[in-house]
């Protein structure tokens, strides 16, 4: 799997995470983040992918 267990803290990371995006990761399992095919949560599983990891 890539998404990491700790996913919901590099969703918060991200630049265009809203509240309705973190409301809607607190429900979901790291599984249901990587299989789903429903288009919130591929949002989702890409705002965890592409978060930026530099130094600001």
């Amino acid at each position: 799997m890539r998404v990491p267990e700790n996913f919901r803290t590099y969703l918060q990371m991200h630049e265009a995470c809203s509240q309705l995006s973190m409301i809607k990761a607190v429900g979901m399992t790291v599984l249901e983040v990587e299989m789903s095919n429903d288009p919130e949560i591929i949002r989702i599983r890409r705002m965890v992918y592409n978060c930026n990891f530099g130094d600001p």
